[in-house]
C-alpha cells in the first residue's frame, strides 16, 4: 500500500504548477482580504500617531526656543529655565542670565549659572569653555585669586579647549602668578601660549600680550620691592 501524502503539501504543489505568481497573489487576496484590510488600517492609525506626536514635539521645541529667546531680564530668564531646564537653547540663555548677574555683581550667582553651562549634555564646546573662562574670571573678581589663577591653569593646559581662549587663559593666569610674585607658575603659563598656533585674531592678540609679559620677566621688572618709606627724623 503506498504512503501517505500530506494534502497541503500536495494542494501547494498544485497550485505552484497551475498558477502564474499573480494569480497565486490574487487567490490570497480574496482569500485573506478581511485580515489584509484590518492590518493596513492599524498600520495607517499607527502612522497617523506617530506624526501627530511627532508634529506636537516639534512644536514644542519651537515655542520652548522662543520663549528662551525672547526672555530678557533676571525674572523672565530664570521663569523660562526653570520651564525649559533641557533644551538645546537652554545654555545659551543661562549665559545671558549670567551676564546680567555679573552687571549686577551678584558673581556667585552668575558663577552657578556658568557652571550649569558647562555640565549641560551636548552643550557647544566652545559655549562651555567659555563658561568656564567666565568662571575663571568670576574669581578673580572674588579675589579668590589663587583658585583663579588655578583655574585659568586648567583652561590654557586643557588641550581640547579652543587655541583662542586658551591663550586668554594662560595670559590671564601668568597676570595673576606675577602679581602673587610666583614667578615660576607665570612663566609656565607664558611657555604654554609660546606654543599655541596663531590660527584666529584672539590667538595673535594675547601671545603679543604674553610676550611682553615674558620680557618683562627677563628684564627682572617684576622682582624690584617697592620701596619702604624711611623712618620719620626724631
Amino acid at each position: 500500500m503506498p504512503p501517505k501524502r500530506n494534502v497541503r503539501k500536495m494542494n501547494s504543489e498544485l497550485k505552484q504548477a497551475l498558477f502564474s505568481d499573480t494569480e497565486r497573489f490574487e487567490m490570497f487576496f480574496a482569500a485573506h482580504w478581511k485580515k489584509i484590510a484590518v492590518i493596513a488600517v492599524a498600520a495607517a492609525l499607527l502612522a497617523a500617531i506617530i506624526f501627530g506626536i511627532w508634529m506636537a514635539w516639534c512644536n514644542a521645541r519651537k515655542q520652548a526656543a522662543a520663549e528662551l529667546a525672547d526672555a530678557a531680564t533676571v525674572t523672565e530668564l530664570t521663569a523660562v529655565l526653570q520651564k525649559h531646564p533641557s533644551e538645546p537653547g537652554t545654555p545659551v540663555a543661562r549665559f545671558r542670565l549670567a551676564r546680567l548677574y555679573i552687571e549686577a555683581r551678584d558673581y556667585d550667582a552668575a558663577m552657578a549659572e556658568l557652571g550649569a553651562i558647562a555640565e549641560f549634555p551636548g552643550v557647544d564646546p566652545l559655549l562651555a569653555n567659555s563658561a568656564r573662562l567666565t568662571g575663571a574670571y568670576m574669581l578673580e573678581l572674588k579675589n579668590e585669586l589663587a583658585k583663579a589663577a588655578a583655574a585659568f591653569d586648567a583652561i590654557g593646559g586643557d588641550s581640547t579647549v579652543a587655541a583662542g581662549i586658551r591663550a586668554e587663559a594662560d595670559y590671564a593666569a601668568a597676570r595673576l602668578h606675577i602679581a602673587g610674585r610666583a614667578f615660576d607658575a607665570a612663566g609656565a603659563a607664558l611657555k604654554r601660549a609660546a606654543g599655541l598656533v596663531e590660527n584666529d585674531p584672539a590667538v595673535f592678540h594675547y601671545k603679543n600680550l604674553c610676550r611682553q609679559l615674558e620680557i618683562a620677566l627677563a628684564n627682572h621688572e617684576f622682582d624690584v620691592q617697592a620701596a619702604k618709606p624711611e623712618p620719620a627724623a626724631k
